[in-house]
C-alpha cells in the first residue's frame, strides 16, 4: 500500500546549578526514528515508478556550560558539548522499480507503449548511510568598553568525523572517512548612544563537514577517465563548506515605545556548496553485478569480471554499451546579500500593527549543474538566482483588542506575501508570487481560551512551492536518464475554518 509509517522518541534532560554568581548548566538529548514509505516516486498519473525508502536516524547530544558572573562590565562563559549520529538511507529513492525502460540509443516518444515489457528493480544499496562525531568547544565574552560601546567575542572550536558508506550498514562493503577541523569565530561591536538606539556590526564564520563522491571513489581507471572526460572538476571527496557573513543592525524605538523597529543588512560569502550534476558511465562488469543479475553484465553473452557492461539490442541481436546515470557532486560558491526590515506600531492601547519586508539577492558565482543541458545547453550557473528563494516576501499583521462581557478578547488578520521563486538551479521555471490572508478572533481569561480561525481566507491556489524533478514517467535510456525534467510542486492547503480551545490547569 502507498503510504507512511514513522516512529519518533525525543528526550532530553536539562540541569543547572547555581553556586555564588556563577551558574553551571547541563544538557543531554536523544532522539531516534525510523521511517519507512512506499510512494509513487515519479509523481504523475502515469503507473510506472514506485519507491520503497525505509530510513533509521539515532542521535545523542551532551553539553556542559559554565557562565560567570553577568553584573559587571566584562562577562563570559564557556563550554564543551559532544554530539554523534547515525543516519542509514539510501538517500536515492530506496528500493524503486520500473516497467517503463530501454536499453538502447534509440529515439524515445513519450508514449508509454513504447515500455519494454519488463520490470527493472533496482536494489537499496542502503550507499548514503552515514556517522557523524562532532566535538565544540566554545567561548563567548562580552566586555564594555564604555556606557556606550560593547565587544563582543565568541569562537567555537569543532572537530567534526564523517563517515559514509554501504560498510556502516553491510559487512565488505566500503567506509569513508574525513575529518573537518575549524575555529569559528563571531565578533560583534554594539553601540547603543541612548536606552532607545542601537547600532551593530557583526562577523561570522560557519562551516558545513564537506562529502564524498562514493561512485567516483570506487571507479577503475577506465570508469574516471569518463568522469573526468565529462567535468574535470570531479573529484573524491569535497571540502567543508564555508561561510563568511557579515552584518549591520539598527534597533530603534520612538513614541515611549509605541513605534519599534529593527533594520539589518548583510553579505554572506558562501563557499564549496555542494552541487549535484549526473554522469552517464559505461561501468565494469564485478563479481557483485553478476550475484545481483544486474544489467549489462550477463555471463550467457561471454561476459567476465572486468569487462564493460553491454547488453544485447533487441532489434539487431548485438551488444551494444550499457550505461548507468551516477550523480556526482561539484563545489561551488555564491554570495547572498540582503535588506530586512520588521517594525511594531500601537497607534492605541488597543490597536496594534506588526509589518515586516525582507529583500534578498542570492546568486551564484561558480556553480555546475548539469541536470538541464540536454535541452537548455549549459550547466555553469554562475549569474542564475538560488533555487526557492524569493527576492521579496513579507508580512502585515492587524491585531484589535477589545472587552466582550467582561472577558479579553481580540481579532486579528495577517496578510503574508511570497515573491517569486525559481524552482532550480537553472532559473528556466518558476513558481508565482502569491498572497495568503489568515483570520483568528477570540476571547481569553486566565485558565482558558477560545479562537475561531480561518486559514487561507481568500482560497489563494498558487503553488506554495516546487522544485525541479527527473520525468520518471516517461520511457528512458540509461544514457539519458535525466534528460526529461519537469517541476515537482506543492499546492497551497486549502481555505479551513475551525475553532481551537486552550486549557491552563
Amino acid at each position: 500500500d502507498i503510504g507512511l509509517r514513522r516512529d519518533t522518541e525525543r528526550l532530553s534532560l536539562t540541569a543547572s546549578y547555581d553556586f555564588g554568581d556563577y551558574n553551571l548548566a547541563a544538557i543531554v538529548a536523544r532522539n531516534s526514528q525510523g521511517a519507512n514509505w512506499v510512494r509513487d516516486l515519479d509523481l504523475t498519473d502515469r503507473i510506472g515508478w514506485f519507491s520503497r525508502d525505509p530510513q533509521r536516524l539515532k542521535d545523542e547530544s551532551y553539553e556542559l556550560r559554565l557562565t560567570g558572573p553577568q553584573d559587571g562590565r566584562f562577562r563570559w562563559l564557556a563550554g564543551i558539548n559532544y554530539y554523534e549520529q547515525e543516519f542509514f538511507s539510501s538517500g536515492q529513492g530506496g528500493t524503486a522499480g520500473t516497467g517503463c525502460i530501454s536499453f538502447v540509443s534509440a529515439v524515445l516518444t513519450d508514449d508509454p507503449a513504447t515500455c519494454l515489457p519488463t520490470t527493472l528493480v533496482f536494489p537499496n544499496s542502503l550507499a548514503d548511510a552515514d556517522e557523524a562525531e562532532v566535538l565544540g568547544l566554545f567561548a563567548a565574552a562580552d566586555f564594555d568598553l564604555n556606557d556606550q560601546w560593547t565587544a563582543i567575542a565568541e569562537f567555537r572550536y569543532q572537530d567534526d568525523t564523517f563517515r559514509k558508506g554501504g560498510g556502516l550498514v553491510r559487512e565488505g562493503q566500503p567506509v569513508l572517512e574525513e575529518s573537518f577541523t575549524d575555529l569559528l569565530p563571531r565578533l560583534i561591536l554594539r553601540y547603543q548612544p541612548s536606552d532607545t538606539t542601537t547600532l551593530f556590526v557583526s562577523y561570522a564564520e560557519g562551516q558545513i563537514a564537506g562529502e564524498f563522491n562514493a561512485f567516483f571513489i570506487n571507479a577503475d581507471q577506465r570508469e574516471r577517465e569518463q568522469y573526468l572526460a565529462q567535468d574535470p572538476k570531479v573529484s573524491e571527496a569535497l571540502p567543508a563548506e564555508k561561510l563568511e557573513a557579515w552584518e549591520f543592525g539598527w534597533k530603534q524605538t520612538l513614541l515611549d515605545g509605541r513605534v519599534q523597529m529593527n533594520f539589518a543588512a548583510y553579505t554572506n560569502e558562501w563557499s564549496n556548496a555542494k552541487g549535484r550534476s549526473s554522469f552517464a558511465i559505461n561501468e565494469t562488469c564485478r563479481a557483485s553485478d553478476f550475484a545481483a543479475s544486474t544489467p549489462g553484465c550477463d555471463p550467457g553473452l561471454g561476459q567476465v569480471v572486468g569487462s564493460p557492461k553491454q547488453i544485447a539490442d533487441p532489434n539487431t541481436g548485438e551488444l551494444v554499451p550499457f550505461f548507468n546515470t551516477r550523480n556526482i557532486l561539484i563545489p561551488g560558491d555564491a554570495r547572498i546579500r540582503g535588506l530586512e526590515f520588521e517594525t511594531l506600531l500601537r497607534p492605541s492601547d488597543t490597536f496594534t500593527v506588526q509589518a515586516s519586508l525582507t529583500y534578498i539577492d542570492s546568486k551564484y558565482k561558480d556553480y555546475e549543474f548539469n541536470f538541464v543541458e540536454p535541452f537548455a545547453g549549459f550547466k555553469q550557473m554562475a549569474g542564475n538566482q538560488t533555487p526557492r528563494q524569493p527576492k521579496w516576501s513579507g508580512n502585515l499583521a492587524l491585531t484589535k483588542f477589545f472587552n466582550v462581557a467582561g472577558f479579553d478578547a481580540f481579532v486579528r488578520t495577517d496578510m503574508i506575501y511570497q515573491g517569486r521563486a525559481f524552482v532550480d538551479e537553472s532559473n528556466l521555471a518558476y513558481i508565482d508570487d502569491y498572497m495568503l490572508m489568515n483570520l483568528r478572533g477570540g476571547i481569553e481569561t486566565d485558565r482558558y481560551r477560545v479562537e475561531l480561525f480561518v486559514r487561507n481566507v481568500l482560497n489563494e491556489d498558487a503553488w506554495a512551492t516546487g522544485a525541479r524533478w527527473t520525468d520518471f514517467s516517461s520511457p528512458f535510456q540509461g544514457t539519458f536518464f535525466t534528460a526529461k525534467q519537469g517541476v515537482a510542486v506543492s499546492p497551497q492547503d486549502k481555505r479551513e475554518i475551525g475553532l481551537r480551545f486552550n486549557l491552563r490547569l
